[in-house]
């Protein structure tokens, strides 16, 4: 049996599926090839359930400090059986929505392996599906670290992180990105004593040097212990293990995460027979507009050289499923694509640091930046933990990046990639009128440049 479309999308996460509404939208049959379930790694085993977890690590060190507002609450504890129905209610609703909004675009929605046959046809669930062209939308999987290989038990990966029942007395957590420092602020809530190694002198590298340090210093403040510039030399595994740092201290740990990047998702594809290349550190090559080595095949999110980001892959689903029409085609611009880490307090990036900034030929780029303890609503719900900074060209004072650390900040770093976007200046943010009082308060305080004081 055979079928014919417009366009096959592979991969059913959030570039996928923006890919294929979006294609859909546009009057071309669509069809949808998913291995597994609707959603993707950020639906199934990623953003959704770790933001579960997360959030709830976070309402267990409110409650912890509840008293201080005048709230006894006795004893709190976690029961993780219940945490994790209430993570598969979660996804099962958000699933059920990605299904209805398929059906009512009619995307045809199939289950199955696809693996190319030519550059125009692919074979899924014994089928034979030909299409003009195919966006590949695959994702990745945690990386496996050859010293400690995965057994789902006591080394695990972040999926199985999200389905512990039993949590850990203690924790090392090997890699100190976006993911492991995440792991750290959840696990250090629910009661495991959190150990962090990563061989590169900060956590966060990808962020702003500041935060980074702040981050570092939260962490500790909260009992978990950081080695930076270091590696695991040698283990010894009995009941559970003994880990020998490079840098000389031995740590025991009932379980390892191992969170050192993830691997894309090529493997099967056969993207050989499709004429697809594939650049050496596993990415797929693709051009300004996403459209790859061979004509009429374009590749989205994880699978390409870019940020490995949920928001960035649906962005990039949109505009590739635009450019499937030759006439007037969309460069993809992932200049401006937000950071966002969902520790207690949280971290939010876009744009430029004053660094990066110079080293792009603004010479006149500066910063100014404040600590969240100066704006009331911090106080008023007892989180002035953080700080705010601003990045700007002082020749002209248009916003280049902000860089934040504290309360909320995944939520109000929308509001700085807009002004970025619209290249808004200082003098304009500051002509902004915010809400009193609100943690936004913190950019019109930091747009008055010459009467903020700027806090060390």
């Amino acid at each position: 049996m055979s079928q014919s479309f417009d366009v096959t999308v592979i991969g059913s996460g959030p570039g996928g599926v923006a890919a294929a509404l979006e294609a859909a939208q546009l009057g071309l049959s669509t069809c949808l090839i998913e291995k597994d379930r609707l959603g993707g790694t950020c639906l199934q085993v990623g953003c959704i359930p770790s933001k579960t977890f997360l959030h709830a690590a976070a309402l267990l060190d409110d409650l912890k400090t509840a008293k201080n507002f005048g709230i006894e609450t006795g004893t709190v504890s976690l029961n993780p059986a219940s945490l994790i129905q209430k993570k598969q209610n979660v996804i099962a609703i958000l699933e059920k929505g990605i299904k209805t909004s398929l059906e009512k675009a009619k995307v045809t929605v199939t289950k199955g392996e696809a693996r190319f046959t030519g550059p125009k046809e692919i074979t899924a669930a014994g089928e034979k599906i030909s299409s003009k062209y195919f966006i590949l939308a695959t994702g990745s999987r945690p990386r496996a670290l050859s010293q400690f290989p995965f057994d789902g038990k006591q080394i695990i990966s972040s999926t199985e992180g999200l389905e512990s029942r039993n949590i850990p007395k203690s924790l090392v957590i090997i890699g100190g990105g976006v993911i492991g420092v995440e792991f750290a602020s959840m696990y250090s809530s629910f009661g495991s004593k959190v150990t962090v190694v990563e061989m590169l002198d900060r956590l966060i590298a990808t962020e702003d040097p500041e935060i980074s340090k702040r981050m570092e210093v939260s962490l500790k403040k909260r009992g978990a212990g950081i080695f930076l510039n270091d590696v695991v030399i040698s283990s010894e595994r009995k009941d559970g293990f003994r880990l020998k740092l490079k840098s000389g201290p031995e740590i025991n740990a009932d379980q390892i995460l191992v969170a050192i990047g993830r691997s894309r998702n090529t493997e099967g594809l056969n993207l050989e027979a499709a004429g697809v290349r594939v650049l050496e550190n596993g990415a797929v090559e693709v051009n300004e507009y996403l459209e790859t080595s061979q004509p009429g095949i374009y590749a989205i999110g994880d699978l390409i050289q870019a940020p490995q980001l949920a928001h960035a892959a649906s962005y990039e689903g949109v505009v590739a499923a635009k450019n499937l029409h030759k006439e007037n085609r969309i460069p993809v611009d992932l200049n401006l694509i937000p950071n966002a880490i969902y520790t207690h307090p949280e971290a939010a990036s876009v744009g430029l640091t004053v660094e990066k900034a110079q080293n792009e030929g603004i010479a006149s780029a500066k910063e100014v930046k404040m600590l969240f303890g100066a704006v009331g609503r911090s106080h008023t719900e007892g989180s002035e933990e953080g700080i705010a900074k601003l990045v700007y060209d002082g020749a002209t004072g248009k916003l280049l990046g902000a860089h934040l650390f504290g309360p909320h900040v995944t939520e109000l770093i929308s509001e700085m990639t807009l002004a970025i976007k619209a290249k808004l200046t200082l003098k304009d943010l500051s002509e902004i009128i915010h809400p009193h009082p609100t943690l936004a308060e913190i950019f019109q305080e930091l747009s008055k440049t010459n009467k903020t004081e700027v806090l060390k």
